[in-house]
């Protein structure tokens, strides 16, 4: 699991183990362990499941490698992998209403008018 969770945060453009942590909502600890104890540690299922989601792979493909389990979900273009701070907004745009979401994506488009670039 280790070596594909790597490999994806690779092509996903996730630089580090905090960021991959923040983008899944889990504990940089954990993150930490998966990857530096290889198959000598087993993280709950949850957990596991938290990791597939952010990194836009199936939590089957993930713990086994099975390659029938697809492993980019259909909403992750391949030509186009998300880096860890959209794979982030995309979770957290997720959990909100349409109300908060909609407040959210105003603020997005006011960032986004031409001559916002630098003012921040």
């Amino acid at each position: 699991m280790s070596a594909r969770i790597d490999a994806v945060m690779r092509q996903r453009n996730i630089r580090s183990q905090s960021e991959l942590a923040r983008v899944a909502d889990v504990p940089q600890s954990t993150v930490n362990r998966i990857l530096t104890r290889g198959d000598s540690y087993c993280p709950a299922w949850g957990t596991v499941k938290k990791l597939a989601d952010a990194l836009g792979v199936s939590a089957v493909w993930l713990t086994d490698g099975d390659a029938s389990a697809n492993p980019t979900a259909p909403a992750m273009p391949t030509d186009a992998p998300l880096d860890g701070w959209q794979l982030e907004a995309l979770r957290i745009l997720g959990g909100l209403d349409d109300v908060d979401r909609r407040k959210v994506m105003g603020v997005l488009r006011l960032l986004e008018r031409p001559g916002n670039s630098g003012q921040r």
